[in-house]
């Protein structure tokens, strides 16, 4: 029970009882006024009725007319006349007329009149007494007017003192509802402040202790977001804004292939800036650099023709571009326009040398390793400095997978049709508590031999194909379906890919299918977004985040390793979890950078976990323990 219900409930009682006090005082006094003035009135009529009868001289016809005619004009009840022996004389008697009175009030209120009585005297002799009792018909009437008068009165009363006393109460508590307000923002780890102070002093002061509470957990956020920025800015990022260095690079293409990658390959474009000292020369040192932040930005900005892309200065004078997805053809349209751009800038004799750029472009497949794959890259861009023009080195590499994209589409049109897309579930452990924390759902594929096909092995054919919306729809389907009839409770998460939420249909849709499952059970679902779809797309990304939580889903974040330049998004979002490769994880605790540490402080300031996915070895899973990541998503979780 709320202090407000609690409050107004003691002080009703408090009231109610008062006001019930009081009228059953005045009532009281009122049937004591009522008694007293029957026998009052008894009394004088005895008084004066007793002297009359003196005159008649013990005539008892004068006596019984005396007595009648005080009878017949008077209410009385009783009027008896007895010898000085107790022998009556004469008396008449009337039953009680209760008029209009209920008889429960009559019972309730039993008014005993009291008898009057005076001597009767005949000269100095007293011949008898007289005995005289009033009639309480018209009294019970009375009582009960007054009492329902009474009554009207304590309602009235009463309605208005509670409506009062309810405006008060609300008025003086209303402070606690957004103390209560503030309190339930404070678990939910939400920074929200109250900046009118109440009047009343412990409450005030009450307020100005969550501010400051509020304050210094927002202040561990802000510290840890912007330490993890500077950090991830010294560890992973060059001089140049926007760009990118080798080890991230590396770590970003050994991540985009170890899980479940939309894009089977890909082209790897190094650019070669030679002339830079001949710039340096001609135009001074900052003109220079300041050519080269140019180069860089025409590579970010000409790349924008494929999704997904990341430029990185491997050396002063070398750049890398890594275009995930995409085909030869767009490399190569992309490799000239930057050069046309510099030669532009720059000016060039009849064969273009005079502008220093040299291009080399590989096309690679999702199997190759790191090291073979900037290996043949070198390779191209070497023919390309070596004849000393803006040379342009395509290798070409149609066998991107173990199918043709034609195969692959009529793989995937099969299961489509028979409905052979299916899921499975991979327990996330919480090696702390040994526990479950959650079951990952994988969407796998059947052929119609019964082969089975991981995720990352379809999933860059089906986007060339522009299937992944038919294939999540059809696995939501049977989710739908499985969890409405068999699995009744459970957390369970689920990852929604990059392509698929770029698609138009794909928000009605999902909203369709949340509201047609009928969640009557223990269900604890949780969906997840990649961090690249809610940088990218923050307004289209904060749809979907509403959606969910409205729905009384769980939301996490996949595929997270801080790629904007703030993490403030993750305060208005307020995700459960973040995920990160253990590529990533492995790579800060064995360079001992501060930058997980940072991270920790700011997903701790919000109460945001970190899961560490991609963990398939021991020696894996006791670093990142170590490190302070109990929670862990990958083969591992199968052997433990």
């Amino acid at each position: 029970m709320t202090l407000f219900k609690q409050l107004g409930l003691l002080l009703s009682l408090f009231l109610l009882t008062i006001l019930s006090t009081v009228m059953l005082l005045e009532f009281n006094a009122t049937i004591k006024n009522t008694k007293h003035q029957l026998y009052r009135d008894a009394q004088n009529t005895a008084a004066s009725l007793s002297l009359s009868l003196a005159s008649a001289k013990g005539d008892e016809t004068l006596l019984a007319t005396m007595i009648n005619a005080n009878f017949d004009t008077g209410h009385y009840r009783l009027i008896l006349l007895e010898d000085m022996n107790g022998s009556v004389i004469f008396d008449r008697l009337q039953d009680v007329c209760k008029l209009n009175v209920p008889e429960w009030f009559v019972k309730l209120v039993d008014i005993e009149v009291p008898r009057a009585s005076a001597p009767v005297s005949s000269g100095w002799m007293v011949i008898g007494e007289l005995s005289v009792e009033s009639d309480a018909s018209q009294s019970y009437l009375i009582l009960y007017n007054t009492f329902k008068t009474l009554l009207w009165g304590f309602a009235f009363f009463g309605s208005i003192s509670l409506a009062v006393l309810y405006m008060l109460l609300y008025s003086i508590l209303s402070p606690l509802r957004l103390l209560q307000e503030q309190a339930e923002a404070i678990t939910k780890n939400e920074f929200r402040y109250q900046s009118d102070l109440p009047y009343t002093k412990e409450f005030r002061e009450i307020v100005l202790s969550m501010n400051a509470m509020i304050r210094k957990v927002e202040s561990s956020f802000k510290v840890g977001s912007s330490a993890m920025q500077r950090n991830r800015r010294l560890l992973y990022t060059e001089k140049l804004p926007k760009l990118y260095n080798e080890h991230y690079l590396k770590l970003k293409f050994q991540e985009e292939f170890i899980g479940s990658s939309e894009y089977d390959g890909g082209v790897l474009v190094l650019a070669e800036f030679s002339t830079l000292e001949q710039a340096q020369a001609k135009l001074g040192f900052d003109a220079a650099e300041a050519l080269m932040i140019e180069f860089a930005a025409l590579l970010i900005d000409k790349s924008s023709i494929v999704t997904k892309r990341l430029v990185a200065r491997l050396t002063p004078t070398r750049f890398a571009l890594l275009m995930s997805g995409a085909k030869e053809v767009e490399a190569k349209l992309v490799a000239q326009r930057v050069v046309e751009n510099i030669i532009e800038k720059l000016g060039s004799d009849e064969n273009g040398s005079a502008c220093g750029v040299h291009i080399g472009l590989y096309a690679y497949r999702a199997d190759e390793e790191y090291r073979t794959l900037m290996e043949r890259a070198l390779e191209r861009l070497q023919i390309a400095i070596e004849n000393d023009i803006n040379t342009i080195a395509v290798q070409g590499n149609a066998g991107q997978n173990d199918f043709t994209q034609d195969e692959w589409q009529g793989l995937i049109d099969n299961a489509l049709e028979k409905e052979r897309f299916n899921y499975h579930v991979r327990n996330v452990i919480d090696t702390a508590h040994q526990t479950i924390y959650d079951r990952a759902i994988t969407i796998v594929m059947n052929d119609e031999e019964g082969h089975e096909y991981p995720y990352g092995r379809f999933i860059a054919p089906a986007v060339k194909a522009q299937k992944v919306f038919e294939i999540y729809m059809q696995v939501i389907r049977v989710l739908v379906e499985k969890f409405s009839h068999k699995e009744k409770k459970g957390r369970y998460t689920f990852s929604m890919a990059k392509s698929l939420l770029l698609e138009h249909r794909t928000f009605a849709s999902l909203q369709e299918a949340i509201a047609n499952f009928d969640n009557t059970h223990e269900l604890d679902f949780c969906i997840e977004l990649p961090e690249s779809f809610i940088v990218e797309e923050e307004a289209m990304a904060m749809q979907y985040v509403e959606l969910i939580k409205s729905s009384g889903y769980r939301f996490g974040i996949a595929e997270f390793s801080a790629e904007s330049d703030n993490i403030d998004y993750l305060e208005h979002l307020r995700p459960e979890f973040i995920k990160i490769s253990k590529l990533f994880l492995l790579d800060m605790i064995v360079r001992s950078s501060p930058l997980l540490t940072s991270l920790k402080l700011a997903a701790d300031a919000l109460d945001i976990k970190i899961i560490a996915t991609g963990v398939s070895t021991e020696e894996e899973l006791e670093s990142i323990q170590n490190a302070g990541v109990t929670i862990v998503q990958g083969y591992i979780t199968e052997v433990i």
